[in-house]
């Protein structure tokens, strides 16, 4: 089996706004198709406690954000499904004949998939 390791900056993109943000890590534990050009992540957000709130704002606020549905789980983490309403790269990703082993956050907006 092959793997390759994808690193995007997605413009508008929630998941390369927040950690430019806030400091938080966000994992993307799975990931399937939303609408025709969306998708629904199931994600791990880790960072400091007191500013969760904000981040779960922020994300709410990113204009192609269509739904938050979140719980914590530990103090610090919270992990939710966020529903994107279009990603164009995301969904490209999500119909391919590949498997999404995992994403996470990285530094200057870009997230590593693979």
């Amino acid at each position: 089996m092959m793997e390759a390791v994808i690193s995007l900056k997605i413009p508008q993109n929630w998941m390369s706004e927040i950690p430019q943000r806030h400091p938080v890590t966000i994992k993307v534990i799975d990931r399937v198709p939303y609408s025709e050009k969306g998708v629904k992540d199931l994600v791990e957000i880790a960072g400091p406690q007191e500013i969760m709130d904000e981040v779960l704002s922020d994300i709410k606020k990113n204009p192609l954000v269509a739904k938050v549905d979140t719980t914590i789980t530990e103090r610090g983490k919270v992990i939710g499904a966020i529903t994107t309403a279009r990603c164009e790269i995301c969904r490209i990703l999500t119909d391919s004949d590949a498997f999404l082993i995992s994403a996470e956050s990285k530094g200057g907006g870009k997230v590593d998939s693979c």
